[in-house]
């Protein structure tokens, strides 16, 4: 099956309106939704880093973290 060029811009036209959606619907939404997106997604990438940690190595790195004052 080859994809004439026509079919090629109709493809592109239509990702570039799905952005435009995209885009839309983040200026409409709320801080507060922001907030719970971000927040969500912060738990998501803390969870999957405290698993792949060694778990005796954990204690070490939050001591030095809060020496370093990332962390209190």
């Amino acid at each position: 099956m080859t994809l004439e060029k026509q079919d090629l811009q109709a493809f592109r036209e239509r990702w570039k309106t799905v952005a435009e959606v995209e885009k839309s619907e983040l200026r409409q939404m709320s801080m507060a939704q922001r907030w719970r997106q971000f927040d969500a997604i912060l738990r998501m990438a803390v969870a999957d880093v405290v698993v792949l940690l060694d778990t005796d190595k954990l204690p070490h790195l939050l001591a030095k973290a809060e020496q370093e004052g990332l962390y209190t």
